[in-house]
């Protein structure tokens, strides 16, 4: 139960990403699909970028947690 607990943040991490670049995904597919200008182009590479730089920092700074100091201050919060 304990190694439960260690692993929920980074499967909800895991989930929430992967939800994020599978919606990122298909904008750009339908951005670069039926775009009729280059203007559409143009915005689908900045929004690729954009999304390629948010889920680089996300996975940045969720490492940068430290897990068990967090568990210790919720369990202060308990007692």
């Amino acid at each position: 139960m304990n190694e439960l607990l260690t692993n929920l943040p980074l499967l909800v991490f895991l989930i929430i990403t992967v939800n994020y670049m599978v919606g990122a995904f298909f904008i750009v597919y339908h951005l670069t699909k039926f775009g009729l200008d280059s203007k559409t182009r143009i915005l689908t590479i900045i929004f690729l970028s954009g999304s390629a730089v948010f889920v680089f920092l996300s996975f940045y700074f969720f490492f940068q947690i430290d897990w068990q100091e967090l568990y210790q201050h919720i369990n202060l919060l308990k007692l």
